[in-house]
């Protein structure tokens, strides 16, 4: 049977082919989008449920492309040939390239765009995503011209490539730094950390794309790569509201009491200074004896970008004044 010279059995099998796929396709997203849902939902991860639904109208029109696809195959595959299906695997290419450049710039956005931990991140960020959207497009387009055609889209894509490897090499020392500042944002430090790293000790007054400014106990700035947070062991002595610090103190002749006599010297000088936390206690430790010398171990919490040097000095000054010539060594360690 025909219809204005169309095959009405062709034309039915087309359009069930069409609707089916296209309902099964939808039935499979929904599984798969629940899945995800219900799988991150309380992780830190939380974000890709509501990313898969953003996406949602992409994904539906990728599902009609295809769908298109079976429909005319059952139809007649004699329509599956140039300009059709050219035209059909262009709009394919454009539309999954849209969809992966929305879940990329979703989940910066999800990870750095409301962080408030860096100045240089909002700045960074949108960098980032126009880079994400000029690199993905530009795949998208030479992708499209290697499908329309083999040859040329072949030697621009070698010529793209030593491009990619040229800049890489130019570039390299500043995008690894980059990617550590990123790093650093996921909870490893943050301004106003007493750390030390690579035998250099101090707050961390800054975080920049590159490198991170540290402030030492005389107020001398130094620069740290961002990259020897990641590639190097260092401390960080940020704990509860501020930063644990550790001061050895020497002492000679010392009795059974001079413990207790230390603990309460620190504990009133603690008292006496706003940038100390006052809510912890300065604790002695006892951490050897040695020639009539006994070293204690003190430890106190700072408020964060606390002028150090001030508080050690307020520290040593009560001590020395206690113990007067029994002191051999004030330092911090």
């Amino acid at each position: 049977m025909q219809f204005l010279g169309i095959p009405i059995d062709s034309a039915v099998y087309g359009m069930l082919a069409f609707i089916v796929s296209f309902i099964f396709l939808s039935m499979v997203w929904e599984v798969f989008v629940r899945a995800m849902t219900s799988l991150f939902s309380k992780s830190k991860f939380h974000f890709i449920s509501t990313i898969l639904r953003e996406i949602k109208t992409s994904i539906i029109v990728v599902f009609l492309l295809v769908s298109l696809y079976f429909g005319i195959s059952f139809y007649d595959k004699a329509f599956l040939v140039d300009p059709f299906l050219k035209i059909w695997g262009i709009l394919l290419i454009i539309s999954i390239s849209n969809i992966i450049a929305r879940i990329i710039l979703n989940i910066i956005d999800a990870y750095y765009g409301k962080s408030k931990k860096a100045d240089f991140l909002p700045k960074l960020v949108q960098l980032l995503k126009r880079a994400v959207g000029i690199s993905l497009s530009s795949l998208a387009a030479l992708v499209i011209i290697s499908y329309l055609s083999y040859e040329v889209g072949s030697v621009i894509l070698i010529i793209t490539v030593v491009l990619l490897i040229f800049f890489f090499i130019i570039f390299y020392k500043q995008i690894k730094n980059t990617l550590a500042g990123l790093q650093l944002m996921d909870d490893r430090i943050q301004e106003g950390d007493y750390v030390e790293i690579g035998g250099k000790k101090g707050f961390v007054e800054k975080i920049l794309d590159q490198h991170t400014f540290i402030r030492d106990i005389d107020g001398t700035s130094m620069v740290v790569p961002n990259t020897d947070f990641i590639d190097n062991i260092f401390r960080n002595a940020y704990f509860s509201e501020g930063n644990l610090i550790t001061m050895k103190v020497v002492l000679s002749n010392s009795s059974e009491k001079t413990k207790e006599e230390l603990a309460l010297v620190c504990g009133k000088t603690a008292l006496d200074l706003e940038e100390v936390f006052n809510d912890y206690k300065p604790k002695v430790y006892y951490s050897g004896v040695k020639k009539g010398e006994t070293q204690f171990i003190v430890k106190f919490i700072v408020l964060p970008n606390t002028d150090l040097r001030r508080v050690f000095d307020v520290f040593t000054d009560s001590i020395k004044k206690r113990f007067k010539n029994k002191v051999i060594e004030i330092n911090l360690i």
